[in-house]
């Protein structure tokens, strides 16, 4: 296996690299033969030497289980030639990868020549413990031979990571791959789980930014990369050239010899003059084909010419995957909330990575567009269970920071975009969408990385699952798990003295938009709510009425402005690039803004401000004529209405999460995911709207985003209030801080008299 490993990464750099030459393409054609020469022997022994590997009872039953697993390489096998033809090394890296893989792990296996088939189980152990290469305690045998290759294999594993190592990088990389053991708990522990303990609490005792906190936020706010890419990719992978018809050969009009004397070609169709009859005729469509203005597999538009009348399905793609985020957000919510955020997103995360590589290859349409919409779908789940885990993971007082920090990563995600895009805008758009597919590799070992949410565990009563995981963060964090615990009852003990132990407390601030709420501590039932929850209650209602409504306006605002990026003035790639690099200071507005105006306030300025701001860009782009300086304006003001909407959009995020209770905070997600994808959906049109109305899409944005500032003033203020446990408090509160009372007069609030 090793010959084979070699022969084959050595023939492929010998193809890849030889350019014309002959002899060297001979060369290449003897190393595959010496591949196939030790691929077949090792296929060959691999039936001898799995017989050898079973006891007498059970050896039918493991050839049966290895052939069961052989079918998985027989089944992509077939797809080697395709594979080969889009990417000509691919193979031969991925057969002489696994070759190096398996001759790795053959030093594990014991030596079968001269040995008897064992009978038994038992028999079996014996052997294995004394025969295998790593014994059962997992010390090294003293063999001498074996010993030497497995170190000599073993230094040369290591070069690169001294190299890492001594970079800086290695260090990094531990903080995220290092794995805390966490004792096993005692029954006769002084201090334990109670389902009465407030979460913010003992986040506050394990220090808000301590390493398992940042552990577990990083793969979070590492999820929003992926999402971000896949989202958008279709600004360049679906990219529509300028095009016209292809050349045509001159044609006969009639049977009199009436020959053509000019051809005229127009985007969608052909004009032909004739001499004789001094007549044209124009096509219906082109008969050669299109000729674009970039080579022909640019994007997936001009290698399926989705042009002129199948224009529409470059949209529809998009609305399908908007349309598949919506479908996640309605399915992957109720999971989450049921089955927890972890599996969730991890199953989600893997989806992604599963399907954007097979789209890399997808051969038509029909099947990109299928695997548009599932996309879209494992995207959703992914995206919102990574927001409410960062969310839940950080007391009060810091949710914004991480809500930020998820901001600055989806924009990196954005701004790496551009310049991907721009290295490999003279190849394939298939080499772009499988670099961007690779970002999700790591999610296959995700499970391990980090933990599930706390305030989960808690709110569905796995006490003991969540002892283990505030043990495993004091442990992190260099501090003692009954230290954290005797601090949590000691600070709810004085929170409750100072109401004199009524079950709910709430201490009202100056600000009438303040309120911090505590934990009942006598109250241990685990309740569990529905959308039916939601649509009982009046008020409930109509605030989530109105936190959906914001979720369309800036799902369509801001991938509309995205998705319309190259019809601005100027240069596409800089275009998308400073739409994505003006998120940074969005994420900026919102660190400063979030805590101390508020949620509340800063969405009113952010939504209007992206309102004036997209209105007059449109103003002046219908207006400017031919001036390329109002048209460099027009550009800056869209700008500044990303800006505006983007920071609108991510802190909705933090905002939403904030309404509703623990059981039911991720399926209000979910359902104003829903809502959202109506934005979603409409948004991948606006470029076709554009052609036809210029000023449409502009003026459609703008009073979405007036109307959204209006209808925020109802909503109320969240900023230093404890995130609600029940439907009860969540009416109490939405009782005395909304907008609107329940009899609908308005309230005292200063912003609704303003």
């Amino acid at each position: 296996m090793a010959l084979a490993g070699v022969s084959l990464l050595i023939v492929t750099l010998i193809s890849t690299f030889r350019g014309t030459s002959v002899s060297l393409g001979y060369l290449s054609t003897c190393m595959v033969l010496l591949g196939k020469y030790g691929i077949s022997g090792a296929f060959s022994s691999i039936f001898l030497y799995t017989s050898a590997l079973y006891p007498t009872n059970l050896r039918n039953s493991g050839y049966g289980y290895a052939s069961v697993f052989a079918r998985v390489g027989s089944v992509l096998a077939p797809f080697s030639s395709t594979f080969h033809s889009y990417v000509s090394w691919g193979p031969g890296v991925v057969f002489s990868i696994m070759c190096f893989l398996s001759t790795i792990m053959i030093c594990y296996l014991p030596e079968t020549r001269d040995h008897e088939l064992p009978t038994t189980i038992e028999e079996l152990k014996m052997w294995y413990k004394t025969h295998s290469g790593v014994k059962m305690s997992g010390k090294k045998l003293e063999n001498g031979t074996v010993k030497m290759y497995i170190n000599q294999v073993r230094n040369l594993l290591l070069f690169p990571y001294r190299t890492l190592y001594y970079s800086g990088l290695v260090p990094l990389l531990r903080l995220c791959r290092y794995t805390y053991k966490v004792e096993p708990i005692d029954a006769n522990r002084p201090f334990e789980m109670e389902q009465n303990l407030d979460v913010d609490e003992i986040w506050r005792a394990l220090r808000p930014w301590g390493l398992y906190q940042i552990r577990q936020m990083a793969f979070m706010w590492a999820a929003n990369l992926p999402c971000s890419v896949h989202l958008l990719a279709v600004v360049f992978i679906g990219y529509r050239p300028d095009f016209h018809c292809a050349d045509i050969l001159p044609v006969r009009f009639n049977a009199s010899n009436d020959t053509v004397s000019d051809v005229t070609y127009n985007e969608c169709s052909v004009t032909l003059s004739y001499n004789l009859t001094n007549s044209s005729r124009t096509t219906d469509s082109c008969p050669n084909g299109y000729k674009y203005n970039a080579h022909d597999d640019i994007s997936f538009v001009t290698e399926w010419g989705l042009v002129c009348d199948e224009s529409a399905k470059v949209d529809i793609s998009q609305s399908l995957m908007l349309l598949g985020q919506g479908m996640g957000g309605f399915l992957c919510t109720g999971l989450s909330d049921k089955f927890g955020r972890k599996t969730v997103h991890i199953g989600s995360h893997v989806t992604i990575f599963v399907l954007c590589l097979i789209t890399s290859f997808i051969p038509s349409y029909v099947g990109f567009a299928i695997l548009r919409f599932f996309t879209g779908m494992a995207i959703e789940g992914l995206l919102l269970s990574s927001v409410t885990m960062y969310v839940e993971t950080l007391p009060m007082e810091w949710r914004f920071c991480a809500e930020v920090i998820g901001l600055v990563v989806w924009t990196t995600g954005i701004v790496m975009l551009t310049p991907f895009a721009y290295l490999m805008r003279n190849l394939s758009w298939r080499y772009l969408q499988l670099l961007l597919s690779l970002m999700s590799v790591y999610s296959l070992v995700e499970y391990w990385l980090f933990d599930e949410s706390l305030r989960w565990l808690m709110a569905n009563g796995r006490l003991d699952d969540a002892e283990k995981v505030v043990r495993k963060a004091a442990k992190m964090n260099k501090l003692s798990f009954d230290s954290v615990i005797s601090k949590v009852k000691a600070k709810m003990e004085e929170l409750e003295s100072l109401k004199g132990g009524k079950s709910v407390t709430e201490m009202v601030s100056t600000n009438p938009d303040i309120a911090i709420v505590t934990y009942n501590p006598q109250n241990t039932e685990v309740k569990k709510y529905s959308m039916t929850d939601i649509l009982r209650d009046r008020l409930i209602l109509i605030n989530s009425v109105i936190i959906w409504f914001l979720w369309v306006t800036n799902s369509l605002t801001y991938y509309g402005l995205n998705l319309i990026s190259s019809t601005l003035y100027g240069n596409r790639f800089l275009n998308f690039f400073f739409l994505g690099a003006i998120e940074y200071v969005s994420a900026v507005t919102e660190f400063l803004l979030l805590n101390r105006i508020g949620r509340k306030k800063t969405l009113f300025f952010l939504m209007g401000l992206s309102g004036i701001s997209l209105l007059s860009a449109t103003m002046i782009s219908t207006f400017r004529g031919d001036s390329s300086a109002l048209g460099y304006l027009a550009t800056f003001l869209v700008l500044v209405g990303k800006y505006g909407i983007t920071g609108a959009f991510s802190s909705v995020f933090l905002y939403t999460s904030e309404l509703y209770p623990t059981n039911l905070r991720n399926s209000g997600y979910g359902y104003a995911s829903v809502f959202a994808r109506v934005g979603g959906v409409l948004a991948p049109f606006s470029s076709t709207f554009h052609s036809y109305v210029s000023w449409g899409p502009g003026v459609v944005f703008s009073i979405m985003c007036f109307l959204s500032t209006i209808m925020i003033c109802h909503l109320p203020e969240t900023r230093d209030h404890e995130l609600p446990t029940t439907i009860e408090e969540l009416k109490m509160w939405y009782k005395t801080h909304s907008g609107v009372h329940m009899s609908g007069k308005k309230s005292e609030n200063a912003i609704v008299k303003t």
